[in-house]
């Protein structure tokens, strides 16, 4: 049972919150073994990580909203990630109004609604016809389209566009970003590092760049950027984009780079394509060692930052 009313505020779910203590133990355990010092303030441990889904809200995209546009879902609540408003992620898709939940979501989306009703289409009425009912629905994009839970709402820190809109449509956070920086930039979260396997296709260093601009215009904390010359076609495999006192370090690892790929990072970019239809079992083999060598090749540098980085948050807290 979900609750049934809409969390405004910029404040972590209580259950996150537990979850990243519990975790925290298991991080700082680890790195003492590995000789970084630090304190243990939970006695509770687990090994999952904390799933972080993102879409983006596609209206929003469309209308330059910046702020509005980057949504999370996560076991505990769905939400935007940066105006601070959440419901709970098995209400997401209730109809809500004025904050309250008015009618609960239906068994069958209508990714999965529209789905069936092609098939139904392509076996009784013909190819033809269920072409041209996928054209209407992309047309009137009923994909990804669920009710909005903040509709007559009164939030000023979101858009009164989406405050009078009874549905909203998401897609795939790819298509404004690759690499979904900022439901992990809420300013609650506290994040001091950011691990970035940047797996783009084309320019490795857009998604950090892009993201710079962005929270430079949202005076969110995110580190200056500076590629070095000539890098954006064969990089580096480690780069580090260092933060100030109040703002998070970005390690950024080109999947395909000069060190694991000398001399051949395009030709693995035409391997490896963002509209690859199959991978074969060597394909992915290949795939999984390039991403390990990634890795592998960089644990000293890896472990220096989070040293450096430790040390500097100690020296933080006093």
């Amino acid at each position: 049972m979900c609750s049934s009313e809409v969390r405004i505020g910029h404040t972590l779910n209580e259950t996150e919150r537990q979850h990243v203590a519990d975790r925290a133990w298991t991080v700082l355990q680890c790195l003492q073994q590995l000789g970084i010092s630090c304190s243990v303030r939970s006695k509770y441990t687990t090994t999952d990580p904390y799933p972080i889904y993102t879409v983006i809200d596609k209206k929003s995209k469309h209308d330059g909203l910046h702020a509005d546009c980057w949504f999370e879902i996560t076991p505990d609540e769905s939400g935007y990630s940066l105006t601070g408003a959440f419901v709970d992620s098995s209400c997401w898709g209730s109809q809500f109004e004025n904050g309250q939940k008015i009618k609960d979501q239906a068994r069958l989306g209508y990714a999965l609604n529209t789905f069936y009703v092609n098939v139904i289409l392509f076996f009784f009425l013909g190819l033809w016809l269920a072409i041209v009912r996928s054209i209407q629905m992309v047309t009137h994009w009923i994909w990804g389209t669920t009710y909005n839970y903040v509709y007559k709402m009164e939030v000023p820190s979101i858009h009164p566009s989406i405050l009078s809109s009874e549905k909203r449509a998401f897609v795939d956070a790819g298509l404004l970003n690759n690499s979904p920086y900022f439901s992990v930039l809420r300013q609650e979260r506290d994040i001091d590092l950011i691990i970035s396997l940047d797996f783009s296709e084309g320019d490795p260093f857009q998604t950090v760049v892009d993201t710079a601009k962005t929270c430079t215009e949202l005076h969110i904390p995110f580190p200056h950027c500076v590629v070095p010359t000539g890098e954006n076609t064969e990089p580096n495999d480690f780069y580090v984009f260092a933060g100030s006192t109040d703002t998070p370090t970005v390690i950024h690892i080109p999947l395909f780079n000069c060190i694991n790929c000398p001399g051949e990072v395009e030709k693995w970019h035409k391997i490896y394509t963002t509209f690859q239809m199959e991978y074969t079992e060597s394909m992915i083999s290949d795939l999984l060692n390039k991403a390990g060598s990634n890795i592998s090749n960089n644990k000293e540098n890896l472990l220096r930052e989070i040293k450096y980085i430790m040390e500097k948050k100690k020296a933080k807290l006093g």
